[in-house]
């Protein structure tokens, strides 16, 4: 998965489960702390990655995943709750599944399956 896409992911999980406004989001492992805009509710997403200037945006479905477009890759990403705080999703650019846990403290770790390596975020 691609940097600038985790980061996204995990910005769009830390609102879903803050349920508040967040203008970014830091990468602890590169200390690179990422601008976003827009609106994450329970229906859908509508978010502006301004350093990469991409858009991701998508809705919920009915079981609780979340089908997003990231419109940099233009390909998918799924986001299915699992529990409260607790993601498993998939990333069908580079076809690499993975799970992300988010506090209502706006922390966020997100791990690639394929790699195994846990990576955190703040928003």
């Amino acid at each position: 998965m691609q940097d600038s896409t985790a980061r996204a992911v995990a910005y769009i999980a830390g609102r879903l489960t803050t349920g508040r406004p967040a203008s970014s989001v830091l990468d602890h492992r590169s200390a690179h702390r990422a601008a976003f805009s827009g609106d994450v509710t329970a229906q859908r997403v509508f978010v502006h990655d301004t350093d990469e200037d991409v858009l991701v945006t998508g809705q919920a479905g009915t079981d609780a995943t979340w089908w997003l477009l990231h419109q940099g890759t233009m390909r998918f990403l799924t986001l299915q709750l699992a529990h409260p705080g607790s993601w498993t999703g998939f990333d069908y650019a580079s076809h690499r599944a993975f799970d992300l846990d988010a506090d209502t403290d706006g922390t966020v770790r997100l791990r690639d399956r394929t790699d195994g390596v846990w990576r955190t975020y703040q928003l």
